[in-house]
């Protein structure tokens, strides 16, 4: 089969067998140019643009006065006494049922200390007695906990 006329003069690999023939090269394709160079500087000009928009919204403003805080529900006039007064049961029945050998156990409500009471012991090899100031290790609590505590004394102006 004679050769195509584009490769005219040109061997293929694989044909007659002629070793001495020239090795087979492939040619550059023109890529046509679509954009030219106006083009390709209005495309610059409208990306740089579009970087530089202004937001529609301006930023917000923070106050510097805490949000009021309100009640998810009003409580009865009675209800933190009589839930207090359920405290010393209670303790005591979970360090039963739990195997918990002491704690400390404080109910503050509007500011003031309500209750404040240790139960069982703070080591049972020793036998020594919690009291309301017993201070435990609360292992992976103590941080949120200190967190909160410290955005609550920085709410209200202490810290």
């Amino acid at each position: 089969m004679p050769p195509h006329p584009a490769n005219a003069g040109r061997s293929t690999a694989g044909g007659d067998g002629d070793a001495a023939a020239a090795p087979v090269t492939a040619r550059p394709v023109a890529v046509p140019r679509v954009l030219g160079r106006c083009g390709a500087v209005l495309a610059v000009v409208a990306a740089l643009t579009a970087c530089g928009a202004k937001t529609s919204q301006p930023a917000p403003v923070f106050s510097q006065e805490p949000p009021q805080l309100v009640p998810a529900m009003p409580l009865p006039p009675d209800a933190v006494d009589n839930a207090v007064s359920r405290l010393d049961g209670l303790a005591e029945k979970l360090m039963d049922s739990s195997g918990i050998p002491g704690m400390a156990v404080a109910v503050v409500h509007g500011g003031k200390t309500l209750y404040a009471k240790g139960f069982g012991v703070r080591d049972t090899r020793t036998g020594e007695s919690v009291d309301a100031d017993t201070v435990f290790q609360l292992a992976s609590l103590s941080k949120p906990l200190a967190a909160t505590v410290t955005a609550h004394q920085v709410g209200v102006g202490a810290i």
